[in-house]
C-alpha cells in the first residue's frame, strides 16, 4: 500500500495498440486512475471519468509534450508530467490531472465553428 495515494503498490499495463477496443476501454474503467505516456490514454481515461495522469519518461519525444500541452490548454487546464522516477517510486498524486471545467461549454464552442452538417448532436 502507498500511504501517499492511499493506493495499492500496484500496476496493471494496458497496451494502447490493440484492436480490442472493447477490452481496452473495459480496462480503462477498472482502474482507479491511469497513468500514461499517451495522449490517447490520458483522453481516454478522462473521457471515462478515471483520473489520468500523464508520464514522461524520456526526454526522447518528438514534439517534446507540445500534444499534451495542446491538449489542456484546449480545455482550459494547466498539467504537468510525472517523471520516471515518480512513476516508479507511485509518486503521482500531485501528477493527477484537473478535471475539466465547462466540458459542454468548450464541446459547444467547438461545433459553433464547424459546417452546418456536423453541429447535431448525437441522441
Amino acid at each position: 500500500s502507498n500511504p501517499k495515494l492511499g493506493l495499492q503498490k500496484s500496476y496493471h499495463f494496458i497496451d494502447i495498440r490493440t484492436s480490442d477496443i472493447e477490452n481496452f476501454v473495459d480496462e480503462i474503467t477498472k482502474c482507479e486512475y491511469v497513468a500514461s505516456t499517451s495522449l490517447h490514454g490520458v483522453i481516454l481515461a478522462e473521457a471515462f471519468g478515471v483520473p489520468a495522469v500523464w508520464c514522461e519518461v524520456s526526454d526522447n519525444v518528438v514534439g517534446k509534450g507540445f500534444k499534451f500541452h495542446d491538449y489542456f490548454a484546449g480545455t482550459a487546464r494547466e498539467a504537468h508530467a510525472a517523471g520516471f522516477q515518480d512513476l516508479v517510486n507511485l509518486n503521482l498524486a500531485k501528477f493527477i490531472c484537473p478535471p475539466i471545467n465547462d466540458l459542454i461549454g468548450i464541446q459547444d464552442s467547438l461545433l459553433s465553428t464547424f459546417p452546418a452538417r456536423f453541429k447535431e448532436r448525437p441522441t
